[in-house]
């Protein structure tokens, strides 16, 4: 019995600390900031766009829009299997994506 609750409380735990926005900011202080978008387009499947913009707030209002375009290669398709709602196993070749991590100074 106690374990059985100590798994409850666990479970309500985990589900308390999930965030459910995706880590998305909902209001910026707009009066010294730089916003930055991240995001990538594939071409084809050697070429990838990859899209760098920034938006440079000061006193409330975008003083400087950037953006920056550079063709990275594409990533090759990565094998995957999947199972369908009857069990049935099938190989698929699923695209890869680019992975963003960004360091702050």
């Amino acid at each position: 019995m106690k374990h059985l609750m100590l798994m409850l409380c666990s479970g309500l735990l985990l589900l308390a600390s999930c965030d459910e926005g995706g880590g998305e900011v909902k209001d910026l202080d707009k009066t010294h900031s730089v916003e930055v978008k991240l995001s990538t387009k594939k071409l084809d499947d050697q070429n990838t766009l990859l899209i760098t913009s920034e938006n440079v707030y000061k006193d409330n209002r975008i003083i400087k829009t950037i953006t920056r375009v550079d063709t990275v290669p594409s990533l090759s398709d990565s094998l995957q299997y999947m199972t369908d709602d009857d069990g049935n196993q099938r190989a698929e070749f699923i695209p890869k994506e680019y992975e963003f991590f960004v360091t702050v100074k």
